[in-house]
């Protein structure tokens, strides 16, 4: 199993499963907007749809990437057979979390080899000297509930054991760090896991929320040196479902739909000419796992990627994501400066982008990859794993109104709304963001 920190060295702290940027990061020209600090003025990007409203930095390129819809769909068939149980990389674990969430919002999440993801639990417990952290918790709480297991009831070791309450009682040690919190957080879109001994999310939405810049963007602490693109989309992801008002008190949704328009603002904003974003504020060129991140998490609000992510050169973050996979389109072990240990979260975190698309294809709306589907396994497995329902209104521990939030708009019609589980009203959180773009194309 892989360590719980980035590629560029151990550290203390949790970290999520990101791996090292795909593309060498160089010095911005100036410093970057943190936390509590004063905004400074924007530098643009050179290779930007709206560059004087760019917050990356980037350099011009003439690599195009326009969508091939059936090199996609092979990769995706392919990375689906791969991280399913009989596949290559069929025993998942917490780092590669993201393909037990695509795999269940494809429909199959009765392929995920649950008895491997347990035995990666107890190997990664018994592994870990102080026990595991709360990112590993909450990361294999998501894993284990896309594949049908009732975390609450989990067997473990012959035991049965309440996942749940074990990584709520960890909190009480130590806050958890943002990088935690956004793994943390999509584990209450659950209604099995909510309220079990008193654990509201507003704690965790609070820390995500203070971790946010005045740029929009979300920085894992306030000595980084500039915003993190996977972190912000992450931080995106875990957000949504708070959108609803009826899932925490009203003022706190608010304040949720006012970070994720500045957000997903930010990152739109960010995405570079080729169709891809860069892996952070100091980053020049695109990097595959923040594309997949950024490309999953405005599906989630309501963005078609092969029309509302494409550029004004027809580049998609699909067809960049597809351009650099390898030759046989199932994975990206030949993708410059994706690490052998890293090449299986690369690829898992692409098919989360993949299983995405195909979502909002089919739905032709806004489709959010944490909203778990119902597993239905066959009778041999009944024993071992309970079946989990998918993610439903609150319940009545939960404060609910019925108001209905909305953005102000600008410019002409919005061809893309941001609509959410649990939420009767389509919420326009961008129109702004498209209604530019159509200006500046």
């Amino acid at each position: 199993d892989a360590a719980d920190s980035t590629a560029d060295g151990a550290q203390a702290a949790e970290t999520a499963p990101t791996p090292a940027p795909v593309a060498p990061t160089v010095a911005a020209p100036a410093a970057e907007s943190q936390p509590g600090t004063t905004e400074n003025p924007d530098e643009g990007t050179p290779v930007a749809d709206n560059p004087d409203e760019s917050t990356a930095v980037g350099k011009a390129v003439d690599q195009y990437f326009p969508i091939d819809k059936k090199a996609t769909a092979t990769l995706l068939k392919k990375l689906t057979a791969r991280f399913s149980a009989k596949g290559d990389d069929g025993v998942l674990s917490a780092d590669t979390v993201n393909a037990a969430v695509a795999l269940n919002v494809l429909g199959k999440g009765a392929d995920i080899d649950a008895d491997g993801l347990i035995k990666s639990f107890a190997k990664a417990e018994k592994k870990a000297e102080d026990g595991l952290t709360l990112g590993q918790y909450g990361r294999f709480i998501m894993a284990l509930t896309a594949a049908g297991i009732d975390c609450t009831k989990a067997q473990i070791g012959g035991k049965t054991r309440n996942l749940v309450v074990e990584m709520e009682k960890l909190t009480a040690d130590a806050d958890p760090t943002v990088e935690e919190a956004v793994y943390l957080l999509p584990v209450y879109g659950n209604d099995n896991y909510r309220n079990i001994s008193g654990t509201t999310p507003e704690g965790l939405i609070e820390i995500i929320l203070d971790a946010q810049g005045e740029n929009g963007f979300f920085w894992a602490d306030e000595k980084a040196e500039t915003y993190s693109i996977p972190l912000t989309s992450q931080a995106l992801l875990a957000l949504v479902p708070y959108l609803d008002d009826e899932l925490v008190d009203k003022k706190v949704s608010d304040e949720v739909a006012d970070a994720v328009a500045a957000a997903s603002e930010a990152l739109y904003d960010a995405q570079l000419i080729d169709g891809s974003w860069p892996a952070d504020g100091l980053a020049l060129e695109g990097d595959i796992p923040a594309t997949a991140y950024a490309t999953t998490a405005l599906v989630a609000l309501g963005a078609d990627p092969t029309k509302d992510l494409k550029t004004s050169n027809d580049s998609t973050p699909l067809g960049y994501l597809t351009a650099h996979a390898d030759k046989a389109l199932d994975g990206y072990t030949d993708a410059e400066g994706v690490a052998k240990k890293d090449e299986p979260v690369v690829a898992a975190t692409v098919l989360m982008a993949l299983a995405a698309n195909k979502g909002y294809a089919e739905a032709k709306d806004a489709f959010d990859v944490y909203d778990v589907r119902e597993v239905k396994r066959p009778e041999a497995a009944a024993a071992k794993a309970k079946t989990t329902p998918t993610r439903s209104p609150s319940s009545s521990t939960y404060r609910s109104t019925t108001a209905t939030k909305t953005i102000p708009q600008s410019g002409d019609e919005l061809p893309w709304t941001m609509a959410f589980t649990g939420t009767a009203a389509a919420l326009s959180l961008a129109a702004a963001v498209l209604a530019r773009r159509r200006l500046t194309e």
